[in-house]
């Protein structure tokens, strides 16, 4: 939630709890400081709303139970188990912003409860979490946490689920139930409910409110007894196919928030929901065909040996064991996730996949190339290059347009240093979004936390069975010497990648620079034809050649004027795990005109292959013409004028 949305929706708590504003009845009623249990009546269709009565009939696991209205018994230490962190022993009283929570991820996962339902399991766990939860409960209505940041659009989602199957397991694993514990947890979980109705508190357009609604969706079924099931599960339903699902996306099918991750994260929720049997059938059918052409879409984000492509807020991981169980809630009627099942399943290149190799995103800026579509052992040996220039917002996003990474050889060859965590108050997680750890072309003047007001995927891009390529423009910002730059990056298949970065400079003396980030299993040798041509190499003696070469017409650096710096770049194996690797800085100085920094990059199995050929380009009133021994085209990159 913007922070400033956040503020307001609190400021609207406060001011109701205080009985200084008007709110919907339920959320007046639940935040009221005269709450009573026969207030229950309002939410639940009970015979009587006595607890020895009510919860019985709505938990009817509780009925073998006796009751009691003793305080809960205290202990001295909470385990706790989260989905970003495992193990941590937190002391009593519990500080919901406890310093061993170095994370905002921890954070948010322990305010939003989530260790709380698998405590519930075991007899140990139950013994730490009734005073864990008694605490939660007397802090909430003393307003002193949670804070602002647990009120977060998903938090509350997530606490509402977290509590009502808290409520359930213990009514379900206890011989004696505390009342008051069970009677505050349900009027919480209400209020969250209720809460996540009222616009302040959704967030439309955004996986926030996406996993919202898939909240309510999922748990909303489970409650006995509550009056207002049907309405408000119409009102959900409706809400998540008109303000989430058909805005999350574009008409590409691509998720606007520059994150292969969260596209994966979006099949995810997808997922869910066709889980859930109580959805209507035509909301059945709109998330299923919507899943299906995401889908297609997410897979041009999978590396061949089925890990994912790292850019904007995404982790390195392995994709295949979630993308089978995600493809099985779709219909069986459909085709295409038949043959992605297939795909993944084989150990042959033979299974077939009807979705041409190459695409174009631009509306949220994607370009990905392949040689062909494999997820076999066998198919990890094909070439895929993967670009990102432009979006349609900034959720998620990273300064890397223009940036590039490159598969090959069974593995990441130029890579991106990936998520460490999404919390940007950390050092490694900074030092993995700004401009100076991503493959883009940057001047010297350029902050590290640079941000491009405006950059495209430009439509002269090209796909074919041969080659494949994309000219991307960073446009010129107001108030900024920083000339447009074009960047064209040209795939020929199966194993060379041709780097152009080029832009007009009315003042020379401007330093500049094209970023490339190694995978730490290579090692970058220096200084063949005048510092022109350089190895990158695998302890196999596989890797590539990385040859600097002169751009005609245009005011390349002559030969020998280059330089090539090696530097350090953080590089994540996944979330919150920091390494380093090295990145290659291709720099020169740019003169009067249109300049030009241009280089190739060409795979080998041995040294002895290595292969320093570079083709032959020229820039002519604007129009750039590239011409190498099986391949020559032209195509505009300057705009006339």
């Amino acid at each position: 939630m913007l922070p400033h949305k956040l503020e307001a929706a609190l400021q609207y708590i406060e001011l109701v709890r205080n009985g200084k504003k008007k709110a919907d009845c339920a959320i007046s009623i639940l935040l009221s400081k005269d709450f009573v249990p026969s207030d229950f009546a309002y939410f639940f269709e009970v015979s009587d709303v006595q607890p020895e009565v009510m919860i019985p009939e709505l938990f009817p696991s509780a009925k073998r139970a006796s009751f009691n209205y003793d305080k809960v018994k205290d202990t001295e230490f909470l385990d706790v188990n989260l989905p970003s962190i495992k193990n941590i022993r937190l002391e009593f009283p519990l500080d919901w912003r406890d310093p061993l929570l170095v994370d905002r991820a921890h954070l948010r996962e322990f305010n939003a409860l989530e260790w709380l339902p698998a405590a519930m399991l075991s007899e140990e766990g139950r013994s730490q979490a009734l005073p864990a939860v008694a605490q939660y409960q007397s802090d909430f209505f003393n307003h002193l946490t949670p804070d602002k940041f647990t009120w977060d659009e998903h938090s509350i989602s997530d606490r509402m689920r977290n509590l009502f199957k808290f409520v359930q397991y213990y009514c379900k694993g206890a011989d004696e139930l505390n009342v008051p514990l069970i009677l505050n947890s349900l009027r919480i979980m209400l209020l969250h409910l209720f809460l996540m109705l009222d616009d302040m508190f959704y967030c439309p357009s955004h996986n926030h409110g996406l996993m919202q609604d898939v909240g309510l969706l999922t748990v909303v079924p489970s409650i006995k007894a509550l009056k207002q099931k049907g309405e408000i599960l119409s009102f959900v339903e409706d809400r998540l196919l008109r303000r989430q699902l058909l805005k999350s996306i574009t008409k590409e099918y691509a998720h606007k928030e520059n994150s292969p991750g969260y596209h994966l994260h979006f099949l995810k929720s997808l997922s869910k929901i066709l889980k859930t049997e109580t959805i209507s059938d035509d909301l059945r059918h709109n998330v299923e065909t919507i899943m299906v052409e995401t889908l297609r879409v997410f897979l041009y984000f999978v590396w061949p040996d089925r890990t994912l492509v790292t850019f904007g807020d995404t982790a390195r991981q392995d994709v295949s064991e979630k993308v089978l169980e995600y493809i099985s809630s779709i219909d069986p009627g459909f085709d295409f996730p038949k043959q992605v099942i297939q795909k993944f399943r084989s150990e042959t290149t033979e299974s077939r996949l009807d979705l041409a190799p190459d695409i174009v995103l631009r509306s949220v800026g994607y370009a990905s190339f392949r040689t062909y579509w494999d997820f076999s052992s066998a198919g990890a040996n094909g070439t895929c290059v993967v670009q990102k220039s432009g979006c349609r917002s900034q959720i998620h996003k990273h300064e890397d347009d223009g940036s590039f990474q490159f598969f090959g050889l069974g593995q990441e060859l130029i890579i991106d240093p990936a998520k460490f965590s999404n919390d940007r108050t950390r050092k490694e997680a900074l030092g993995g979004c700004n401009t100076t750890t991503h493959n883009v072309f940057r001047f010297e003047s350029d902050p590290a936390d640079f941000k491009i007001a405006r950059a495209n995927i430009q439509e002269s891009w090209f796909a074919s069975d041969r080659v494949c390529y994309t000219v991307c423009r960073q446009f010129k910002q107001k108030k900024d010497s920083r000339p447009d730059v074009y960047r064209i990056l040209v795939f020929k298949k199966p194993d060379e990648l041709i780097v152009i970065d080029a832009f007009k400079s009315h003042k020379p003396g401007k330093v500049c620079w094209s970023q490339v980030g190694l995978h730490p299993s290579l090692s970058f040798v220096r200084n063949f034809r005048g510092n022109l041509d350089h190895l990158v190499i695998r302890p196999d003696g596989k890797g590539f050649s990385l040859s600097l070469f002169d751009v005609a017409n245009t005011q390349t650096a002559p030969c020998g004027e280059f330089d090539v710096i090696e530097a350090e770049i953080p590089y994540f194996p996944r979330a919150m795990v920091a390494e380093k690797t090295s990145q290659v800085r291709l720099k020169m100085t740019s003169r009067s005109g249109i300049n030009a920094l241009a280089y190739r990059i060409k795979l080998f199995d041995s040294e002895a292959s290595a292969d320093f050929a570079v083709p032959s380009v020229r820039i002519n009133n604007g129009t750039l013409r590239l011409s190498s021994e099986d391949v020559e085209f032209s195509l505009r990159v300057f705009p006339r004028t």
